[in-house]
């Protein structure tokens, strides 16, 4: 993962006005509550709640850094409407026209933690089978639903949830690390990610099983052609 510094003072603050002014110019709300909630390598992510309705909203981590959130606007605007099931439905990229404020781009808020919450906050190593197997589904779909694949595999980047006792489908954070690909990129990214990716190693036959239904339910394959096309995968792994 890569590790990025905290916001300083000077700019919590100007983001703190730039969305306010977005709540005002677009929502026609006042009264926003906007809480702070993690850190990306060139932005802020806060949630900000307006009335009943919950919005994640990115700004920059400086002025210079905000023409970047244009980007993530694009990829999040493609991911999502080739692959809504995965990513935040994107709502606005936003400029403000006065007080030299900045930009900000503002999404669906998911009510799912993110792989390190979850970790942290429950005993999750009954589930590291299921998660080997859903991030070789779920990454495998969207790389046949988008030609795109994650590069940045790491916890921070994946929402997770535990319902009636096993692990949701899975959802996907910071669209700009989605890059153009082949299947090796897919396999590869997660495969040499490092220990965050552990269990991909550990249960190299889960992940390989969620990339071939992948291949198979959305791609279209035919079991035998599914087998084919993953049989590289004994490039990463001994086991299979």
């Amino acid at each position: 993962m890569v590790l990025v510094p905290e916001l300083t003072a000077e700019e919590k603050t100007r983001h703190n006005h730039l969305i306010h002014q977005y709540a005002r110019d677009e929502l026609g709300r006042e009264d926003v509550n906007i809480d702070l909630i993690g850190y990306g390598v060139h932005k802020g992510v806060y949630k900000v709640c307006s009335g009943s309705r919950g919005l994640l909203v990115a700004v920059g981590a400086s002025r210079e850094l905000d023409r970047l959130l244009l980007e993530d606007y694009v990829a999040l605007n493609e991911l999502y409407a080739n692959a809504p099931s995965f990513f935040s439905k994107p709502y606005a990229h936003y400029t403000a026209h006065t007080n030299n404020l900045g930009e900000l781009i503002s999404m669906e808020y998911i009510d799912m933690p993110d792989l390190d919450k979850l970790k942290r906050e429950t005993i999750f190593g009954p589930h590291l089978k299921d998660l080997a197997y859903r991030l070789g589904r779920d990454l495998g779909e969207v790389f046949m639903l988008t030609g795109r694949y994650s590069s940045e595999p790491h916890d921070g980047n994946v929402l997770a949830s535990i319902r009636d006792g096993k692990l949701a489908p899975l959802k996907f954070c910071d669209p700009i690390q989605f890059l153009p690909g082949d299947l090796d990129d897919v396999v590869r990214s997660v495969m040499t990610y490092g220990d965050e990716r552990r269990e991909c190693i550990s249960f190299a036959h889960k992940f390989k099983q969620g990339l071939s239904e992948a291949l198979v339910e959305v791609g279209g394959r035919n079991q035998t052609e599914a087998s084919a096309e993953l049989a590289f995968m004994t490039r990463y792994s001994s086991i299979l």
